[in-house]
């Protein structure tokens, strides 16, 4: 009886021991961590999970913390409510796919869930040896133009980036761009794409061009552009992995040196410059002399090209030209253009027009620079041209047509002592001329004639129609020396004179000035066709008073 009391209770105790443990694991688990493996490869993916029976929220997890020793995908969330037996329970829920960076043991630490914590799990990485390397699926390669410049010198960075997967496999792709400290960094040309065979594999070439730009002395750096993005794969054994791609920035070293001392005239470095001009006239032709023969109110154009290297658009100093005061000058704003090789180009045409005869001097440029390549000081030069310049009709001037001859007050008196036969020729080509006057006064009195009309092929609508095109083409010189062979012809008061030479001018300004300006003809052709209109009533006036009389 005492053996079966005390096995009795012996199985009580053990019930009760039971119970604890299982009151105790209960409570323990009411928050805990699992993973789908606890032995992986490097870039493997397998499951984590964290449970607990406590109502929750997505945010309560912190993800963050598993990085960087792991990679860490987009996690899902949910929770439950269940009723067993009049029981209610809840339960929130967190799956999240990771993967190792590293090899050795790496520990996912613990999770602090509304003040509950799991368990931090140990997860054994070792390597697999049939990952590729970040250069088997990216590739940059970099160049520097130079290593040395001097202040506002600059020099260009070319970057190709060569993709060898495909683009769609990538997943969270971010580039970043060179970067450089002390030093100015801007892109000189457009990003391009495209696809090149490279040891027989096609890849996708991203490839762009920067400008570099020093400001003051001393070391500088440019960093290589960065490249990050994960790739999904499966393994040899079917297994899915995940590859953190992450490129090598490499550092390219730049040496800016001091602007010397005895530089004299604008700063302008540079390790190659190229200054050329040429002269045309009116008609478009080369002037290949140092001489050139016109007239007041002829125009030459000069047109200079500035191409240099390493220099931006804005450290490019304008080329101010002081020319004589004999000389109506209009500056086109200058035109530049980058080549392929990064040289810029600046193009500065004027038209010279002079508005004095003799002999002008057009002088010629001088443009200082320092030589980055021999480092020392050089000077360009630009020959100027000597003009030959002969009366005309001056642009500033009101030129008047005189309308009528005047005849002397005074009469000179010649005594002949013999006169020959002088006299008697005198007097034949007198009748002669006194029966021609009659006749033509008989014939204007009985025949009556419709005035002249202009024809389509007549000189005068000629000129109107090359003065419509001349302005419609906005070539100043044209429109010039089309307006000044009208206004020759017509007989015009000063004060209208001076009224469409004063249009002239306005267009002109606005065709060659460098400051913007509004181009309209329709003042200049409506002052023309008032003109035209008073000079054919002069005329018809002319004509009745010659019938009266």
């Amino acid at each position: 009886m005492v053996n079966r009391h005390q096995h009795s209770i012996r199985k009580s105790t053990l019930w009760i021991l039971f119970i604890s443990l299982m009151v105790s694991l209960n409570a323990q688990a009411a928050t805990y961590a699992t993973v789908s493996k606890n032995k992986v490869t490097r870039n493997e993916l397998f499951q984590l999970q964290i449970i607990t029976d406590q109502r929750a929220s997505g945010d309560d997890v912190n993800f963050e913390q598993l990085k960087p020793d792991f990679f860490v995908n987009r996690p899902s969330f949910g929770t439950s409510t269940n009723i067993i037996n009049g029981q209610r329970s809840v339960r929130s829920e967190w799956d999240v796919s990771i993967a190792a960076t590293r090899t050795g043991v790496v520990t996912i630490p613990s999770f602090d869930i509304n003040g509950e914590k799991t368990q931090p799990i140990a997860i054994q990485v070792v390597r697999d040896s049939m990952l590729p390397n970040t250069d088997d699926l990216i590739e940059i390669q970099s160049t520097l133009d130079k290593d040395t410049l001097y202040p506002d010198e600059s020099t260009l960075f070319h970057v190709k980036m060569m993709v060898k997967i495909n683009p769609r496999r990538l997943q969270d792709t971010k580039i970043t761009p060179p970067s450089v400290d002390g030093m100015t960094l801007e892109a000189a040309s457009d990003s391009e794409q495209h696809r090149e065979i490279v040891n027989g594999l096609s890849v996708t070439v991203v490839q762009q061009t920067f400008r570099i730009t020093a400001l003051n002395p001393g070391r500088f750096s440019v960093t290589d552009p960065h490249f990050s993005s994960t790739l999904l794969y499966s393994g040899m054994n079917g297994e899915t992995k995940v590859l953190s791609i992450n490129t090598k920035s490499k550092e390219f070293p730049i040496q800016v040196m001091a602007k010397p001392t005895n530089y004299q005239g604008v700063w302008l470095p540079t390790s190659k410059l190229s200054l050329k001009q040429n002269w045309t006239d009116s008609q478009g032709k080369a002037i290949s002399e140092d001489t050139a023969t016109l007239k007041v109110g002829d125009s030459i154009t000069r047109t200079i090209d500035l191409q240099i290297r390493g220099i931006s658009q804005e450290k490019i100093p304008d080329l101010k030209i002081t020319y004589p005061e004999s000389l109506r000058v209009y500056q086109e704003k200058p035109q530049f253009k980058t080549l392929d090789n990064g040289d810029v180009v600046m193009t500065l045409k004027q038209v010279l027009i002079p508005n004095q005869s003799g002999q002008i001097n057009l002088p010629g440029v001088s443009l200082n620079w320092w030589d980055t390549q021999k480092h020392r000081q050089r000077r360009t030069l630009l020959t100027g041209l000597v003009l030959s310049v002969a009366k005309g009709t001056p642009i500033d001037t009101v030129v008047t047509v005189p309308q009528s001859s005047t005849i002397p007050s005074t009469s000179q008196v010649v005594r002949v002592s013999d006169p020959g036969v002088w006299p008697y020729l005198t007097a034949v080509f007198a009748l002669l001329w006194l029966m021609t006057a009659g006749l033509w006064l008989y014939s204007r009195r009985h025949n009556t004639h419709a005035e002249p009309t202009e024809t389509p092929d007549s000189p005068k609508n000629s000129e109107n129609l090359s003065l419509k095109e001349a302005l419609q083409q906005q070539d100043g010189i044209r429109i010039q020396h089309l307006v000044q062979e009208q206004l020759v012809q017509m007989s015009l008061s000063p004060e209208e004179r001076s009224a469409i030479e004063c249009e002239v001018k306005k267009l002109q300004a606005a065709i060659y000035s460098s400051r913007q300006a509004t181009y309209d003809p329709k003042s200049l052709l409506r002052l023309l066709a008032e003109a035209n209109k008073q000079q054919k009533k002069r005329g018809k006036k002319s004509k009745e008073t010659l019938q009266e009389l």
